[in-house]
This record gives structure tokens, sequence and C-alpha cells, in this order.
């Protein structure tokens, strides 16, 4: 990388927002925008906790739910979201977004528990059916439909790499660059093919997001010869090639035991009461107004 092409990119970004258009995703809290402003192409997260603290929740709130909203006001922007849910059903996880457009748009609380009229003295009521059903809430469902897809067939590491790099290519192309190498046997030059180290890959539409999620890492189908720590490290070796060289955005979720004597773990910790506090504080304010100002 050379300097010349560093300024080209720094200025092209700079340009981008004079125009109004977007570096990132922007972070739904404002008030932390001055650290993150947002998610950008290209990052490899890992979202690690102890259990039951909120991390599927943050995910699908920051990388789903928040995801759509922005779409739906703002066409322009392109994202396609890879959603490999190790844990739930894709009808569940709809069934959540289902409950989250009630909560967002018109202030109804209801799990999906009810919203499935699980307990037979407690039918849902009819009501729901035509608030899902109305013109309000098509724009959001068509989206999510356009957007999210859930895979749960595939759950081991290759696997979803394969998967990933597929949708890749059908896409966009990989830019490859020659150089001339010596023939051990013939003692010839011959000239060789390699990926190109700056720009390994190029998309279709540049300014599309890819963001791959995979929750959680402790569901991944082992590796053959591998236990379930060699299969984590491999699929964590596969989200850096893919956020490097495809440039898109991976989630890895991730459990840990909660050790107050573990500093990391204690952050990580506080970090998710920091982040049900923010979004209860926001669930009990006004959700029908631009979603990305809800928290002042």
């Amino acid at each position: 990388m050379r300097f010349d092409e560093v300024i080209k990119d720094l200025k092209d970004r700079r340009e981008k927002v004079v125009r109004g258009e977007w570096n990132c995703l922007p972070l739904p809290f404002p008030r932390y925008r001055n650290t993150l402003p947002g998610t950008e192409q290209g990052k490899y997260i890992i979202l690690s906790a102890n259990q039951k603290v909120g991390k599927s929740k943050l995910c699908d709130y920051l990388w789903v739910y928040e995801l759509i909203f922005f779409m739906v006001e703002h066409p322009e922007f392109k994202a396609k979201v890879l959603y490999f849910t190790l844990e739930m059903s894709p009808k569940e996880k709809y069934n959540e977004f289902l409950c989250h457009l009630l909560m967002r748009l018109d202030g109804i609380y209801i799990t999906t528990t009810n919203l499935k009229s699980t307990d037979k003295d407690k039918p849902i009521d009819p009501h729901i059916f035509e608030l899902l059903e109305s013109e309000k809430y098509k724009s959001y469902i068509r989206k999510f439909e356009e957007v999210v897809e859930y895979i749960d067939s595939i759950k081991n590491p290759t696997g979803i790499n394969k998967y990933c790099r597929d949708f890749a290519e059908s896409n966009g192309h990989y830019n490859y660059t020659t150089y001339e190498k010596v023939n051990e046997i013939t003692g010839e030059l011959e000239e060789k093919q390699m990926l190109d180290p700056i720009n390994p890959f190029t998309w279709n539409d540049p300014n599309m997001y890819v963001f791959v999620l995979i929750d959680n890492a402790s569901n991944l189908s082992t590796e053959k010869g591998m236990d379930i720590w060699g299969t984590i490290n491999k699929m964590s070796k596969y989200a850096i090639t893919l956020k490097s060289q495809l440039n898109m955005i991976v989630v890895l979720i991730q459990h840990q035991a909660l050790r107050l004597h573990n500093s990391n773990n204690f952050s990580t910790f506080v970090l998710y009461k920091l982040y049900i506090y923010e979004y209860r504080r926001t669930n009990q304010g006004n959700f029908k107004g631009t979603p990305h100002n809800v928290i002042q």
C-alpha cells in the first residue's frame, strides 16, 4: 500500500459523506457515536460475554432490526445479511422480528410464546394479525425478506466459509495479478497468478454491506480431527480472510465464563449491562420517530 493510494481513499471517503452518503452503518445510540460512529465494511467483531446476558439480542438489534429500519428510511443504503443461526430456527428468528416490529411501530409488547398462541387459554388477539398484514408493516417486512437470509443447515466453519465465498462470487469477482517465478526444474521464468494483495476482490456494487452473523461459536459443528476449540480457531481464521479479502463484516457470538477476577470478562459484563439499560430506556420512549435518534 502506497501513500498516494491511502490519501486517495481518505479523500474519497470524505467526498462520500459530503455528498450525503455513508461510510458506516450508524450506531443507533447517538450519545456514543463520538467513540463508535458505526459499523464499517471489512470488520471482524467478536461479541463475547457470559451466557444469558443478551448477546444474541444485541446482535439482532444492531445488525438486523436497526439495519432494516435504516434501509427503509435510506433506500440508497445497500446491504445483505447472511445469518448462520446455530441455536434457533429461522422461523423463531422471524417471529422475534415480528415482535420487534409490533413494539417498534405500535408500542405493543408481546413475546414469541404469546404470538404463537402457545397457551390454549390465551389465543393471540386477531387485531395483531391485522396490524402485521397492514400497509404500515409491509415495507419493513419486504425489506427484511429481501435483506436477511437465515441459514441453519450449515454449521461447520468450512461450510460457512464456502457459502459466503459462493455468495461473493455471484455478486462480484476476484482480482488477480501476475508475477514471474523461476521453474526449479527447467530454470526458465514462468508467469504465475496470485490474488491482488491490494484489491483482492471487487463487488458489483462497492457500496454493498455484507454482514455475516454467526450465533454462536459454541454450537459450531466440529471440523474433522478437531475439537470445539480447534474448530472455533478455524472459524476465526476464516472470518479474518472474509473481512480482509471480501470486505465482509463478520460478527461471531461467543460464550464466556464470567469471573469477577478476570477484568476482561467483567468489563464485557458491564458493557452488556449498559446496553440492556439503554435498550430498555429506548423501549420506554417513543419508538415511532427516527430509529437512529431514539437515544439523545
